[in-house]
């Protein structure tokens, strides 16, 4: 018998621990899985060793050229009538155009984090409202519930009273149609608050089963830092800057070579050098490209820089609204339900009839849920906030 119920105490214990999700369903973690599913930041690390390689290529000593002739004599006064020539020929760049284009694929490598980054920080950001989206339709649901007690109570009430026969029928129809309505809009709350799960879950491309913990509150990051999409336009002018030092370069590349020449009655050696002369393409057109990039950069940080204070600005600003009228809804909710229980016992008494509290009900109702889209569009403006500023959500 002990063995049995050992056996059976195992057995439950081993259904528990199978039950456990695998890993915390936290919003930290969630997004740190969520990140890790997302098949574009993946790529990107990819993306920026093809970027390492290809600046390697540009790089990269060339292979020697080597060149044989075979020469042939006619009309000679000895009796040696064939002759040859080897020679070696060796390209180079310049070592001022190999740190340019050293500079230029670490300027592209860095820009290709840069826009990693930015890629980052804006699927963080979408993942984060979609979270938001979630925990509102479920607290809109969760409060649902208080729409469907009080009902209740109404309706329990508006009961006993029709048994009486202290009130009509049509008094007694109103208040359970309202208790019903009540009901249909929880059932309704609930499928919204599930579609809002699956695509915040599905975003993430995270299992459509996982629990979802919305106790998770944003706070304002204090770590700011510089919008990534100004710091991808800063490594695309760092880029630029790189491209027109290559372009000063108006020679890139020499020619080192060597032969050596058997004739009949001599044999040479020789040494050269072959060096281009910059007198038709002197890189003009590179040049003022390069300049017009360095420009139109410049100009796009100054502009983002600008639109962003702006809307920095006008998010605090209107949390500040929020914050106020959130506190007015505290005291007005204080009051209302004050009023609903007094209204509730003069209803169970007969002195006021049920428009009066159905409307006392709804004030209540209305109230509440008005104070609760305040709070959570002061979370979102933090938000967004911390996104603007390039601070980190969660």
């Amino acid at each position: 018998m002990n063995t049995i119920n050992y056996n059976i105490r195992l057995l439950c214990l081993i259904c528990f621990c199978s039950s456990i999700p695998l890993y915390s369903s936290s919003y930290p973690n969630l997004l740190g899985k969520a990140l890790r599913n997302n098949i574009k930041l993946q790529l990107a690390s990819k993306n920026q060793k093809s970027i390492l390689l290809r600046g390697e290529i540009q790089t990269r000593y060339q292979n020697p050229n080597v060149e044989f002739e075979l020469s042939r004599f006619s009309n000679t006064q000895t009796s040696k009538t064939i002759g040859g020539r080897i020679g070696v020929n060796q390209e180079l760049l310049l070592p001022s155009v190999r740190k340019n284009k050293n500079d230029i694929s670490r300027s592209k490598f860095y820009l290709s984090k840069a826009q990693s980054s930015l890629d980052r920080a804006v699927f963080s950001y979408r993942f984060a409202m979609a979270y938001l989206d979630y925990k509102e339709a479920l607290g809109k649901e969760r409060l649902q519930k208080l729409a469907i007690k009080i009902s209740s109570n109404i309706f329990k009430i508006a009961n006993q009273r029709f048994k009486h026969g202290s009130i009509a029928k049509s008094e007694w129809l109103q208040a359970k149609l309202d208790h019903s309505r009540a009901l249909r809009s929880k059932d309704e709350l609930k499928m919204m608050s599930l579609e809002a799960k699956h695509r915040f879950l599905s975003l993430g491309n995270l299992r459509l089963n996982t629990y979802v913990d919305t106790s998770y509150k944003f706070k304002k990051s204090y770590r700011n830092s510089i919008h990534p999409l100004i710091k991808l336009n800063q490594k695309r002018e760092e880029l630029a800057y790189a491209k027109l030092k290559l372009a000063s370069n108006t020679i890139e590349k020499i020619s080192l070579f060597s032969d050596v020449e058997n004739e009949v009655n001599q044999n040479i050696v020789r040494f050269g050098i072959s060096i281009p002369l910059p007198i038709s393409n002197k890189k003009s057109q590179e040049k003022q490209l390069a300049k017009i990039a360095i420009n139109t950069q410049q100009m796009k940080i100054q502009n983002q820089r600008i639109s962003l204070k702006i809307k920095i600005r006008q998010i605090k600003e209107e949390n500040r609204a929020l914050k106020r009228l959130k506190s007015s809804y505290y005291g007005q909710i204080k009051e209302q339900k004050n009023l609903l229980n007094m209204y509730q016992k003069a209803y169970s008494l007969a002195q006021i009839n049920i428009l009066k509290l159905n409307s006392t009900k709804q004030n209540l109702l209305e109230s509440k849920v008005k104070l609760f889209e305040a709070k959570s569009k002061i979370e979102r403006n933090i938000l967004k906030i911390n996104y603007l500023q390039g601070g980190k959500n969660g």
